[in-house]
């Protein structure tokens, strides 16, 4: 419940800010750990604990590489695609 809260009050301070590609990532990787946690029951451990750390590990992966396409600094991605600006 209190994960819910967080992530209706996260969603509505995005959606109150001027929109980023940056904003857009955090956004949707909170809503991503968010429908994990939610559909494998979290509080009641349905799942390893070490699985929950490879699913987390995996998000923020996911996470890490679309920051550095969206800064261009691998291989300069940004000269080659544009993935808008912050």
């Amino acid at each position: 419940m209190v994960l819910l809260i967080f992530f209706f009050i996260f969603m509505v301070s995005v959606s109150l800010i001027k929109f980023s590609p940056m904003k857009l990532v955090i956004c949707m990787e909170f809503m991503y750990m968010y429908l994990i946690f939610l559909s494998q029951r979290f509080m009641a451990l349905g799942m390893n604990m070490g699985m929950y750390i490879m699913v987390f590990s995996a998000a923020e992966g996911v996470l890490g590489l679309t920051l550095v396409m969206d800064t261009g600094k691998l291989y300069d991605l940004k000269s080659k695609f544009f993935f808008g600006r912050f």
